[in-house]
């Protein structure tokens, strides 16, 4: 069996996530507001954690946390906690992720006029590339 293999930054952790997310997590988490975040930590930070092998020494990932927060102690709930703000910003690029019909009717999204339409449309495909 292959071994997998680990993200070594923060940037390679959120592109994981983008992959193995699902677009309904994905919108759940982008409409959430910042400050709300740490309501992640039992479910997507656990996850994060064990995955990215935060708690078995994935040394270089927490290096890469330590960078951006300028920190030389680091426990590895705010090395998630970091890895989930990268995600947010990340998500936060995009309209949507959710079909129009879709997000439209949930109110995840606003605006019917033709031009936000397309550039909701574009948006989408270039999430899927």
């Amino acid at each position: 069996m292959p071994e997998i293999e680990l993200p070594k930054t923060v940037e390679q952790a959120v592109s994981q996530l983008m992959t193995e997310l699902s677009i309904y997590d994905k919108q759940k988490i982008k409409n959430t507001p910042k400050d709300s975040l740490s309501n992640l930590h039992f479910s997507l930070g656990m996850n994060i954690r064990n995955a990215f092998g935060l708690w078995s020494g994935n040394e270089e990932l927490l290096k890469s946390c330590r960078l951006i927060t300028g920190k030389k102690d680091l426990h590895v709930d705010d090395a998630s906690s970091i890895i989930i703000n990268a995600l947010w910003e990340r998500l936060q690029k995009y309209p949507s992720l959710l079909p129009f019909k879709s997000a439209s009717k949930w109110g995840l999204i606003k605006g019917n006029s033709i031009e936000y339409k397309i550039k909701f449309l574009r948006t989408v495909s270039y999430c899927f590339q």
